[in-house]
């Protein structure tokens, strides 16, 4: 979990982690957004945010390892 005053938002957010981060947005679902990245091996890692309006984010990361 992450307090992140800046961002209480889904748009917010997905500007903040496109822009600095270059992670794809793969699916918006209601506050949750999935995005996708490539790691150093070549393996897909997707990061799973619940973002609140109180500024609070919380992350899911999944990877086929």
């Amino acid at each position: 979990m992450l307090q992140c005053p800046a961002i209480t938002t889904v748009d917010a957010y997905k500007a903040a982690v496109t822009a600095r981060l270059g992670l794809h947005i793969v699916e918006v679902i209601n506050n949750e957004v999935i995005s996708a990245a490539t790691d150093n091996t070549g393996s897909t890692i997707l990061l799973h945010c619940r973002v609140e309006p109180s500024g609070q984010l919380t992350f899911t990361a999944k990877t086929k390892q």
